[in-house]
């Protein structure tokens, strides 16, 4: 049986991290799911590891760094991502996390094409 490509976002592996409330929970089962494999780039990295390692919370960079060597696919081509977020934020009126969708799309995760046109 083939895998589900899944791409994480910073907020889900937040949740996950904290795991206290009903979201953690849910994200940690997303997260311990064998049906699933994971997508990532290196902006989601960006937003959670420095701020873990700036505030010396070695349990939570550790919960980062095992999560991000399991990841399977990495979408690299950068130009490329920042091109598609440019698209996709110019269609759909987004911006905060866009360079998150474009990485995505880029590695052909297809929910966040089809969320995107449900908005």
């Amino acid at each position: 049986m083939s895998r589900k490509k899944t791409y994480i976002d910073s907020g889900v592996l937040i949740a996950a991290f904290r795991g206290v409330q009903s979201i953690g929970i849910q994200a940690n089962t997303i997260l311990n799911d064998d049906n699933r494999e994971f997508v990532s780039s290196q902006f989601v990295k960006l937003e959670v590891v420095p701020k873990a390692i700036y505030n010396q919370q070695q349990d939570e960079i550790d919960f980062y760094e095992t999560f991000f060597s399991a990841v399977s696919y990495w979408a690299t081509d950068l130009e490329q991502i920042s091109q598609d977020a440019y698209q996709l934020s110019s269609l759909y009126g987004l911006a905060s996390s866009i360079f998150n969708i474009g990485a995505h799309t880029r590695r052909m995760c297809g929910e966040i094409s089809r969320i995107l046109s449900e908005i």
